[in-house]
């Protein structure tokens, strides 16, 4: 019999119940065995995932394009900072853990970074603009969006903080700030010189009138005096007089009227065609608008030698000039004018090229400085004072200018801006000259409509025109319609181009469908286009529109020129 417990009964047990207890042993260990191994792989993917998560919050943490910090609730410690927030700021990883979170802020904001944080305590979350300061001393705009953070215990000890540059964003706001602006400027000025240029035209034609007439007049007097009637020297005397009053009052009307053309170089230019120019005339305009500003620091001074004439957009260039002097201006500080000076050379290169030139005797431009003064919205001008878009607006006109802008400058010795611009060639065609008046003697009489809501403007044309043409005057493009439907025919049409509910424009759409052979019998008349519409609409015009405010030989040169066209055909009035 043998001993081994395995052929022992359990007491209590049968043999078969033994039997059947031995077999399934091995079943339930195996079935140990292999629980105890899904355990453990179940155990070992947690692992792995909580790894996986954790390696993934760290790529996270470590490869954000934004600045991530974790920061101490008690004592605003930086406890861990990525990458991309240390170059955000201009320092290194090491240099900022461990550091104040008033490492970012320039003395200025720190008031308002420890406002924040009590905020962000309070509330849990919190969502603020700042400003921060890089290692260099430069500041930038940053966007900071915090939340306080708890440990397994669910104590609140730490915050995470998320900073975005948000210089771009700023930038951007900025320039659609100046666009609108700038559009309502266009808007205002192009109103404002339609409003001056309507009675200046009336003072200006009323005084050339006056002074036409006045000797006229005087012939006629001297003609029915006795000879040798001694009050004729008294009359001639105070005649003279007359005059010299009218022409210091015509030369006063043409002053407002310089200045009313020269308001477009401040605002964007509507007007795209360039066309062969005097240089010295647009650097003249420029000068009469900074003249006040600019002598109250130094002494304003024209050099002028002989240059070659340049195709250019006068309203452009005039906004670069005035650009540059006001720069040479501000760069100078009030109060020594007498030793002080801006002075605008006008010559010519050895290649030929027209050169301007504005040089100061202000503070002067370190090399970072020229190094970044194109670039948009850069300034070092207090905020109010410039937007930082002077520059690069006139650099940008220049080179579509074809031409060159360099700088010369040397902090505490004043600044030089240099532009060159290229000649005209022989070939380019150089635009229209001043206009000349037909001959007096060949004037031929002409049936002429006025058509214009101002009145004053109407009747100054029929002045003008009076003498030598039958003048019809009407104040309405609607009444033109009417009468011209009647049948009344006409060798020349004078209409404004903006009327009141039928514009000028409307006219002309209406005569190139019902009276097309009078198309080209129109000349426009404008204080001013006010409105892309009408902008385009001088563009397209194959004959300039007359500027408001215009003198006798602009009006006498232009129906002269209709009348020989239409004569040479044999053609009547339309």
């Amino acid at each position: 019999m043998s001993g081994g417990l395995s052929d022992r009964a359990e007491p209590g047990l049968g043999r078969a119940a033994h039997a059947t207890m031995m077999r399934e042993q091995p079943d339930a260990n195996e079935q140990l065995v292999l629980s105890t191994m899904r355990a453990q792989e179940a155990a070992e993917r947690a692992a792995a995932a909580q790894a996986a998560a954790e390696f993934d919050r760290a790529r996270l943490f470590e490869h954000a394009g934004w600045g991530v910090a974790f920061v101490c609730d008690t004592d605003n410690r930086l406890l861990a900072v990525n990458p991309a927030l240390a170059a955000m700021h201009g320092y290194t990883v090491d240099e900022l853990v461990g550091a104040g979170l008033e490492v970012f802020c320039p003395p200025s904001a720190r008031a308002q970074l420890a406002e924040d944080v009590r905020l962000l305590h309070e509330k849990g979350h919190h969502l603020f603009d700042g400003t921060h300061a890089r290692k260099d001393g430069s500041v930038f705009p940053c966007l900071t969006e915090a939340t306080r953070s708890t440990d397994r215990s669910g104590k609140r000890t730490a915050s995470a903080y998320n900073f975005q540059d948000v210089s771009e964003r700023t930038q951007l706001k900025a320039r659609l700030a100046v666009s609108d602006r700038l559009a309502a400027l266009d808007t205002m000025s192009a109103g404002v010189a339609h409003e001056i240029n309507n009675p200046l035209t009336c003072n200006l034609t009323s005084i050339e009138y006056v002074t036409t007439e006045l000797p006229v007049l005087l012939e006629d007097i001297k003609r029915v005096m006795p000879d040798g009637d001694p009050t004729w020297s008294d009359i001639e005397q105070r005649a003279e007089h007359l005059l010299a009053v009218l022409a210091e009052a015509q030369e006063g009307a043409h002053r407002i009227a310089r200045i009313v053309a020269t308001m477009k170089t401040f605002v964007r230019p509507l007007d795209q065609r360039f066309e062969v120019a005097e240089l010295p005339k647009v650097l003249e305009a420029a000068m009469r608008i900074c003249h006040d500003q600019c002598v109250q620091r130094a002494k304003l001074v024209a050099d002028f030698r002989q240059v070659p004439r340049v195709r250019c957009n006068s309203g452009q260039l005039g906004q670069v000039f005035t650009n540059l002097l006001v720069n040479a201006m501000q760069a100078i500080a009030p109060g020594a004018p007498e030793a002080n000076e801006i002075r605008v050379v006008l010559d010519t290169d050895a290649a030929g090229k027209a050169v301007v030139e504005v040089r100061d005797t202000g503070c002067g431009m370190s090399a970072q400085t020229t190094r970044e003064m194109y670039d948009p919205f850069f300034t070092t001008k207090p905020v109010g004072v410039g937007t930082g878009l002077g520059l690069s607006i006139s650099h940008g006109i220049v080179v579509a200018h074809d031409g060159e802008m360099t700088v010369e400058s040397e902090v505490g010795k004043g600044t030089s801006f240099r532009i060159r611009l290229p000649p005209v060639e022989p070939t380019q065609k150089e635009g229209p000259g001043e206009p000349v008046p037909a001959p007096a003697a060949s004037v031929v009489t002409a049936r002429v409509l006025v058509i214009d809501d101002d009145e004053n403007v109407g009747r100054a044309l029929q002045r003008i025109l009076g003498r030598h043409h039958q003048v019809v005057l009407l104040s309405s493009a609607g009444s033109a319609v009417a009468l011209l439907d009647a049948g009344a025919l006409f060798d020349v049409v004078f209409c404004d181009l903006m009327l009141p509910e039928m514009t000028g424009m409307d006219f002309h759409d209406w005569v190139t469908k019902h009276r097309p052979a009078l198309c080209k019998r129109l000349v426009f008349i404008t204080g001013g286009a006010v409105g892309t519409r009408s902008q385009e609409f001088i563009e397209r015009m194959a004959d300039p529109v007359v500027e408001k405010p215009f003198d006798r030989s602009v009006i006498a040169a232009r129906i002269a020129k209709i009348l020989e066209s239409f004569e040479a055909a044999g053609k009547t009035g339309c």
